[in-house]
């Protein structure tokens, strides 16, 4: 399952990401987990650079930034096949 974080403050940049988020993996996957945080202490911890921020399996797909959801779906594809890469190359 993909699990993404979403880190920031609950604004109207936050929440736009996340639509777009919700849009974007319409196309891609129908089960997915989005952890929403919020915690000031966690969001500096997470590597972060500004918020909004959107984490995939710890691969950065957006931050202090709203992507088209076209373009995010591309950045959630490649982060996938990114990380099915490094799997498999541990595997090796």
């Amino acid at each position: 399952m993909l699990e993404f974080k979403i880190y920031g403050i609950q604004n109207d940049k936050y929440y736009k990401l996340l639509l777009r988020l919700e849009e974007a993996m319409e196309k891609i996957y129908e089960t997915y987990k989005v952890e929403r945080i919020h915690d000031v202490d966690e969001i500096v911890s997470s590597g972060a650079l500004s918020v909004p921020a959107l984490f995939l399996h710890n691969i950065p797909l957006a931050q202090n930034s709203i992507p088209e959801v076209e373009q995010l779906r591309i950045s959630i594809l490649n982060a996938i096949n990114s990380d099915i890469e490094h799997s498999s190359s541990e595997d090796v």
